[in-house]
């Protein structure tokens, strides 16, 4: 018998229900940020509604490319939103590897900061890529305040051929977000550290990762503040 029947939901279901029993409670934290369980569902609701718009069509790739931040968070969260498939790649890799993974995966949507797209300038110009910039970056150079009003169907601007994260997550989409990925379908493509020769892609679920998250708790602890802490991030393969 499955020991999670019953606890494992979809992760919508979960946010809402979050947002609606926890409220202003701070879910996540980062060097620039604050982000309370109701700024998450609504700001993941309204970045997967801007995906959905995009053309990014159920079970397509997102990548996120993204360090120790508040947004790496809210993006995979919001692919899923979207009923698209998350990579989350690692920040550090070679502009080779970042090549070859975005191949690999077949990504049409990227999501990255500032430091992303100095490092690599040519993101913006790769065909069938829309790339997604949060400000500054993990390495450094953090500016702006973060926030930002629902302002009801604003089209969004490119420039230097991406668009600004702030901007997508901050403002209400004309398509809503579709949260009907079923549990059992495949939500994320987790690569392997590659310490065997190549990184290997591993289809994951909802289901997969939330028992990850279940088997995880006995690496989490209460911080002093009510907030809980976990050591490893059980979205990462090895």
């Amino acid at each position: 018998m499955d020991p999670y029947t019953g606890i494992v939901r979809p992760l919508p279901r979960l946010l809402q229900d979050h947002a609606r029993r926890l409220g202003d409670k701070v879910c996540f934290q980062d060097r620039r940020r604050r982000l309370t369980y109701r700024e998450l569902e609504r700001r993941t609701a309204r970045l997967a509604g801007h995906l959905a718009g995009l053309g990014l069509a159920p079970g397509d790739r997102a990548a996120v490319l993204l360090g120790n931040r508040v947004e790496a968070v809210e993006s995979l969260l919001a692919v899923t939103r979207a009923s698209g498939v998350g990579v989350p790649l690692d920040p550090g890799c070679s502009a080779d590897e970042l090549a070859r993974l975005l191949d690999d995966s077949g990504a049409r949507v990227l999501v990255t900061d500032d430091v992303g797209v100095t490092r690599w300038p040519a993101l913006p110009r790769r065909t069938g890529l829309t790339v997604i910039v949060a400000e500054g970056g993990d390495e450094g150079g953090d500016t702006g305040d973060g926030t930002g009003d629902g302002t009801g169907g604003v089209p969004l601007a490119r420039a230097n051929g991406v668009l600004p994260y702030e901007e997508l997550s901050g403002t209400e989409p004309r398509t809503p977000a579709r949260d009907d990925l079923a549990l059992d379908d495949v939500a994320w493509l987790l690569y392997t550290s590659g310490s065997s020769g190549v990184p290997k892609g591993v289809l994951s679920t909802q289901r997969n990762v939330s028992r990850r998250w279940r088997r995880a708790s006995s690496a989490s602890w209460a911080c002093p503040n009510g907030t809980v802490c976990c050591g490893r991030c059980p979205c990462i393969t090895r």
